[in-house]
């Protein structure tokens, strides 16, 4: 039987892809905010990094964005049965 959140299981990634386009920023621009490399920034925007507590501060810094949204984000991302 199928679970009814299988369709939620969203990487945080996505979602920073889609605030930098309402922002109109690039990864480049995130990268250069955030004081990390533009690989860094592209492996969380393709699922292929998480992101961290230091990183949600860092995304919370660039982007006015709680930190704590990210870090429960990725939490729900972890373990979506929480």
């Amino acid at each position: 039987m199928s679970d009814q959140y299988d369709d939620l299981d969203i990487h945080p990634g996505e979602t920073l892809q889609e605030l930098l386009e309402i922002q109109n920023l690039s990864a480049e621009e995130l990268a250069l905010k955030t004081n990390v490399s533009p690989s860094y920034i592209n492996q969380i925007l393709n699922g292929e990094r998480d992101i961290t507590h230091h990183m949600a501060v860092a995304l919370e810094e660039a982007l006015g964005v709680d930190k704590m949204f990210w870090i429960n984000l990725q939490a729900l991302y972890d373990d979506p049965n929480g």
